[in-house]
């Protein structure tokens, strides 16, 4: 291979590398009419604590989503409400969890040589089937837009990749903002037809 194919390599695994794909699922109301939505707000009670004290004291990653999720949503023409006393058309929160997951990969390690029949028989040889065990931890960042006035949930996005421990704050944040933006790229859904 070329040096210069090899690097046209080793870029393209550079850029895909950094594109992590993300376990993303949506839920939302069928009977909301989106397009009446245009102004939120955080909810004032929400974010009410995972349980987990490494995901509640994470003040960092509440304001990394909480700046990717204003973002995303003033980039989709939506406006923040400012105005105190005064309900927006939807609340938005969010809730992080930190899973401990195990991963099992079974692979069979049989190899085979020989010949079958007659004169010389079956001759074979090989490994047993082996495992490999992966422990890690999963990130799931679920984003909640909630009608103020009902409390009843209109939008849902669920997130889960496994958490990326070796970044810098830099890149913690831009993987914050990919993942927000990849929850938000069907909101609004679309009216069914």
């Amino acid at each position: 291979m070329s040096a210069q194919r090899l690097l046209a390599v080793i870029l393209a695994c550079i850029v895909t590398g950094c594109a992590t794909s993300y376990d993303i699922s949506r839920d939302f109301d069928p009977g909301t009419n989106f397009s009446r939505l245009h102004t939120f707000s955080w909810m004032p009670d929400g974010n009410t604590g995972s349980g987990d004290a490494v995901v509640d004291t994470d003040t960092l990653l509440l304001e990394r989503v909480q700046n990717a999720v204003e973002q995303a949503l003033l980039a989709k023409g939506y406006r923040k409400e400012l105005v105190p006393g005064k309900a927006p058309d939807f609340w938005v929160t969010f809730h992080a969890a930190l899973k401990r997951k195990v991963e099992v990969t079974t692979y069979s390690g049989y190899y085979g040589y020989g010949w079958w029949g007659y004169p010389w028989g079956y001759m074979g040889g090989g490994l047993g089937p082996q495992a490999y065990v992966r422990d890690y931890d999963e990130r799931v960042i679920v984003l909640d837009f909630v009608n103020p006035g009902t409390r009843k949930l209109l939008w849902r996005a669920t997130a889960r990749n496994a958490l990326d421990e070796d970044l810098t704050p830099q890149q913690r944040t831009e993987q914050i903002d990919r993942i927000i933006r990849q929850m938000l790229k069907a909101f609004p859904p679309l009216p069914a037809r």
